[in-house]
C-alpha cells in the first residue's frame, strides 16, 4: 500500500530576474519553503524556482522585489 505523506520542500532561486539584471533592485524569495504531499518515494528536499520569471518589479508569485543594488 502507498501511504501520501505531507512534508516541506526548501524553494531554491535559479537564475537572474530581469530586474536585477538592469540593475533595477535585488530580488529574493518571499517564501521559503512549501508544504508538500506526495508519496514516498517521490519526495524531494528542493524545488527550483526560475528566478527569470519576476519580470517587474511588481510581478507576483513567490518573489519579493526591492528597489536598489
Amino acid at each position: 500500500m502507498k501511504v501520501v505523506i505531507t512534508s516541506e520542500a526548501e524553494l531554491v532561486g535559479v537564475g537572474e530576474a530581469a530586474p536585477e539584471a538592469d540593475g533595477l533592485g535585488v530580488v529574493t524569495l518571499s517564501l521559503r519553503s512549501v508544504a508538500i504531499e506526495c508519496l514516498p518515494d517521490d519526495l524531494v528536499s528542493q524545488i527550483e524556482v526560475e528566478m527569470e520569471k519576476a519580470r517587474t518589479l511588481m510581478s507576483s508569485g513567490p518573489f519579493l522585489c526591492g528597489i536598489g543594488g
